[in-house]
C-alpha cells in the first residue's frame, strides 16, 4: 500500500465514525441554545462543518518514534575497536485492518461520491452564471423603491434589483458583486407587504454574506460528501441560515435597523445605538404576520416574538421619585430549533 493509499484511507475511515460524534454534539448543542437566537445556532452547525473535515486530518500525524536506550558498549582489549550494537530497525507503519484491494476499492467510492458532488456544485454554479446573463435591469419602479427604503435599515449600498424570465421565486446570487432576481410578474402577483418581506429577506442574505459563506463551506464539504451524517449537517445549515435570514428582516422590518445579536455580536451598551442605521419609520406588524405567503408568515412569526419581547422587557416604573428604569437592550430574537 502506497503512503498515499494508507493516508487517504486512515483519513476515510476516522472521519466515518468522527462526523457521527460531531453532528450529534451539533444536535446537542442546539437543543441546549434552543432559546438563543437563530445567528448563533447557525454558527454551531458552521463549527461542526469546520470540525467534520479538520477533526480527521488529526489521526493523521506521525507518531512519534519511541526513543531507544543508549546502545551499550562492550569495551574489548585496546588492540581491537570498539564495537557498536546495531540500530534499531525503523517502526512499522500502523495496520488499518484492510488489503490493498479493500482500500482501493473503499477510495473508489469515496471518490465517485466527491466528483458527483463537485458536478452538482459546478452546475449551479453555471446556472448562477447564466441567471446573471439573462438578468434584465427592468425591475418595476416598486421593487427598486422598495429595495432603496430597505438598503438603508440594513446597512447596504446601492443593491441591485432585476428579473429574470422562468424564474419561479426570488434570488439571491453574487458574492462581490449581489444581486437580487426577481421573476417575471412577481412584483404583480404580491401586495406591497408581501414584497417588503421578500426582499427584506433577501437583504438579510446580502448582509450576512451568506452567498460566499455557503460556498465556501460546500468546497470544504467536498471531502466527506459521500457520508450520511453530513447530508444532515448541510440540511441544518441551510434552515439555520434561513431561520437566522427571517429573524433578521424582522427585526429590522419592525425597529428600522439590524440588531448585532443575530450576527453573534454583544448588544450595544445602555442608551446608545449601533451607529449603523438612521431611524426610519417602524414597519406595521398586523400585514407581515397575515397573509398567505410562506415566507410572509414566517417572517411575521420572527415580528411577533420580538414584539411579545419588547413588551416583556418594557420599562418599569421605579421605586425612587417617580423615574422609570430602562430595559436592557434585547438580545435578539429567541427562537425554539428543537421543537421545529
Amino acid at each position: 500500500m502506497t503512503p498515499f493509499e494508507w493516508s487517504a484511507s486512515n483519513y476515510l475511515l476516522n472521519a466515518a465514525w468522527l462526523a457521527v460524534v460531531v453532528v450529534v454534539a451539533a444536535i446537542v448543542s442546539e437543543c441546549l441554545l434552543r432559546r438563543a437566537p437563530a445567528g448563533y445556532l447557525h454558527r454551531v452547525w458552521v463549527g461542526a462543518a469546520v470540525a467534520v473535515v479538520l477533526v480527521p486530518i488529526w489521526s493523521l500525524r506521525p507518531e512519534p518514534t519511541p526513543v531507544p536506550p543508549p546502545a551499550s558498549r562492550i569495551v574489548l582489549p585496546e588492540v581491537q575497536p570498539l564495537i557498536a550494537l546495531p540500530a534499531a530497525p525503523e517502526p512499522a507503519r500502523r495496520s488499518l485492518g484492510m488489503g490493498r484491494g479493500s482500500a482501493r476499492a473503499l477510495l473508489a467510492l469515496c471518490g465517485a461520491a466527491v466528483l458527483w458532488r463537485l458536478l452538482v456544485l459546478l452546475a449551479g454554479l453555471r446556472r448562477v452564471g447564466l441567471l446573471r446573463g439573462t438578468a434584465r435591469a427592468d425591475a418595476p419602479d416598486s421593487a427598486r423603491l422598495a429595495a432603496r427604503r430597505l438598503e438603508q435599515r440594513f446597512g447596504l449600498d446601492r443593491v441591485e434589483v432585476r428579473t429574470a424570465p422562468g424564474l419561479c421565486g426570488p434570488a439571491t446570487i453574487g458574492a462581490l458583486r449581489p444581486l437580487i432576481v426577481l421573476g417575471e410578474g412577481f412584483t404583480q402577483a404580491c401586495s406591497e407587504d408581501e414584497l417588503n418581506a421578500v426582499l427584506g429577506h433577501e437583504m438579510a442574505h446580502i448582509a450576512r454574506r451568506d452567498y460566499a459563506a455557503n460556498l465556501t463551506l460546500e468546497l470544504l464539504l467536498l471531502t466527506v460528501a459521500w457520508h450520511p451524517a453530513v447530508w444532515l449537517l448541510r440540511q441544518r445549515l441551510m434552515q439555520t441560515r434561513e431561520m437566522a435570514c427571517d429573524e433578521l428582516a424582522a427585526s429590522c422590518l419592525l425597529s428600522g435597523g439590524c440588531s448585532g445579536a443575530q450576527h453573534g455580536e454583544e448588544p450595544p451598551p445602555e442608551g446608545r445605538g449601533t451607529g449603523r442605521l438612521a431611524p426610519v419609520e417602524p414597519a406595521p406588524l398586523r400585514p407581515l404576520a397575515s397573509g398567505r405567503g410562506r415566507l410572509r408568515r414566517r417572517i411575521g412569526a420572527r415580528a411577533r416574538r420580538l414584539r411579545r419581547t419588547q413588551l416583556e422587557r418594557a420599562p418599569v416604573p421605579s421605586a425612587r421619585a417617580g423615574t422609570r428604569a430602562v430595559a436592557p437592550p434585547a438580545g435578539g430574537l429567541r427562537h425554539d430549533s428543537c421543537a421545529s
